[in-house]
């Protein structure tokens, strides 16, 4: 059984600032840190918990480990994950 098992952040309550979003993202780089594949276990053994199931062939996107930013209209992102298409689209636009 891994460090992360166990983990609930359900409820957590969402911190504003700097210093909260460096917190939040120590944490989680600490939790995908101990191993990636301890994410996939808590996050499979949750949704079981929860009444749901992941099956062979579902894709996870854990997150990122980089800030977060702002969004805002007019803002161009692009997403690209491994073994799919990269895709870019302007905020604020269909």
């Amino acid at each position: 059984m891994s460090r992360t098992s166990g983990l609930d952040v359900r409820g957590s309550a969402p911190e504003r600032g700097a210093a909260a979003a460096r917190l939040r993202q120590a944490s989680a780089a600490a939790a995908l840190l101990d191993h990636p594949l301890a994410v996939v276990r808590w996050l499979h053994d949750a949704l079981a918990a929860e009444g749901a199931a992941s099956h062979p062939g579902d894709l996870l996107s854990p997150g990122t480990l980089i800030p977060l930013r702002a969004v805002r209209p007019g803002l161009a992102c692009t997403r690209s994950t491994t073994g799919s298409a990269r895709d870019r689209r302007r905020l604020g636009s269909r």
